[in-house]
């Protein structure tokens, strides 16, 4: 006798107005919030877990005031006893109430689902990053589910990803409470031990005293791609050629010509990856090549394959380690820019780098293309940049419940002196806005403002063309001793 199993899935695929996901987004946790669940492992000694849910996509009810989805039912189904036809010959379809992989909304209806969860057993939710949340028990917790007293002085932090959980936690009972209800929502957790170690694309290692961070399979990725397209790998120590600016705005020309076969999106968007999550010395980098990836002409494709070719041959990771001063620990924050050294329109490139556990935890190379008629402007815009960044770190801090040290390190003398004094030059009183921000701050003594001479600012990796020196006087700060 011989038995035939037939599986069919459903998808949608929903385009009701091109390029429109108002109301259908969901949020996602950022790669810095990432590295600070890392470092709240270290401050807070806790142990780390990473959990999956299944079929993440299928969960969660629509809205009822969402649009009517219809299926058409695919061919296959006559099989299982559901015609695809009506006896009048029309065709039968299928009314979507639930979640459903390729609805536009099929994010957030899981988003809201998760969150539910989440907050139906106790979690409480952070007030600025939506994907964290909190579990505390200071005293002894009953759960009428699981139906046993859970002791107190427990605590746990976890990161959402979409459907991955990052479970930081310390404590007797607290991750098996947890372990109940994830399976109960999702099923029993499968991943693979490989799998166990890896979030967001990054791959990680948890130690009693560091947490290690990579991005190995991306850069694996990005070999294949060189590979693929016989690209050479050039041997380089630096994330960019010296004269990589004038390479990049170098105009189309007969010994410059486009071309369109280097797969300089697919290098660029692999590179600023690895940028983000690990490599902060390339962040400048891929700042300034994905503004001119549009045009990949000779000399664009030739400072984009320098680039790649740094990102796979440099590997070294990030290792924050448990600080040896527990009572209040520092988290520096730099911030720095350049001036007119974007050639197309003289505008500046900005960096805000912070640090946290003997290494970075956030950095951020950017363009505001906005030309300034000195460098005060453009340190005032880059310093402000950084104050944000502090206050949204504070804030995590405080949710965590730990002590801390906030200082906002700026290498331009006027700016911190209109932080601290009524002297404001009178070349920086039209950006008064920007200096009301940082006078206020400092006033209210949630940061405090320091000088710091240009040689010493880690921020400077950001905003500038690297050497080989600057890169090895930073590279501890950076990445953390190894």
């Amino acid at each position: 006798m011989e038995t035939v199993r037939n599986r069919a899935r459903l998808v949608a695929c929903e385009l009701k107005t091109l390029f429109n996901v108002k109301g259908k987004s969901s949020p996602s946790l950022a790669l810095d919030s990432f590295r600070h669940h890392n470092c709240l492992l270290l401050l807070l000694k806790l142990t780390d877990k990473t959990y999956d849910a299944k079929k993440a996509y299928l969960r969660g009810k629509r809205r009822n005031d969402d649009s009517l989805v219809f299926l058409r039912l695919p061919a296959g189904f006559d099989l299982i006893g559901i015609p695809a036809l009506a006896s009048d010959g029309s065709p039968n379809f299928l009314q979507v109430t639930g979640n459903l992989y390729g609805l536009q909304d099929a994010g957030s209806v899981f988003w809201t689902h998760n969150k539910g969860k989440l907050l139906s057993t106790g979690w409480i939710q952070s007030d600025v990053e939506p994907c964290l949340f909190y579990l505390t028990w200071k005293i002894p917790y009953h759960c009428p589910v699981m139906k046993i007293t859970h002791p107190g002085n427990q605590r746990a932090v976890l990161a959402v990803y979409v459907d991955d959980h990052k479970l930081g936690y310390r404590g007797a009972t607290i991750r098996d409470y947890f372990d109940y209800h994830f399976t109960v929502w999702y099923g029993p957790d499968s991943g693979s031990p490989d799998e166990r170690l890896a979030f967001m694309g990054c791959d990680y290692m948890c130690y009693p005293n560091k947490v290690v961070t990579n991005c190995n399979k991306t850069r694996r990725k990005l070999k294949e791609t060189f590979d693929t397209n016989k690209i050479n790998i050039l041997h380089v120590s630096t994330p960019l050629p010296l004269n990589a600016y004038e390479l990049l705005h170098n105009p189309v020309s007969a010994t410059n010509p486009i071309i369109t076969s280097f797969p300089a999106r697919g290098v660029v968007g692999s590179s600023s990856w690895v940028a983000m999550c690990c490599a902060p010395f390339a962040s400048h980098a891929c700042c300034v090549t994905s503004q001119q990836v549009h045009r990949p002409t000779k000399d664009v494709c030739y400072v984009i394959q320098w680039v790649g070719s740094f990102i796979v041959t440099h590997t070294r990771p990030l290792i924050h380690r448990r600080p040896s001063n527990m009572d209040a620990p520092i988290v520096g924050t730099y911030s720095d820019s350049s001036f007119a050294n974007r050639l197309s329109d003289m505008s500046s490139y900005y960096g805000v780098a912070q640090e946290m556990c003997d290494a970075l935890v956030s950095w951020s190379a950017f363009s505001g293309w906005q030309v300034h008629a000195s460098t005060r402007d453009a340190e005032l815009l880059a310093a402000v940049k950084g104050l944000h960044r502090l206050l949204y770190e504070r804030t995590l801090l405080i949710e965590a419940g730990l002590p801390y040290q906030l200082p906002l390190y700026v290498d331009n003398a006027p700016t911190v002196q209109g932080t601290q004094s009524d002297r404001i030059h009178i070349g920086s009183r039209h950006a008064a806005i920007r200096t009301g921000i940082l006078r206020q701050a400092v006033r209210e003594a949630l940061c405090t403002c320091v000088y710091m001479d240009t040689k010493s600012m880690v921020a400077d990796i950001l905003t500038k063309v690297l050497t080989t020196a600057c890169m090895k006087q930073f590279a501890d700060q950076v990445y953390g001793r190894p």
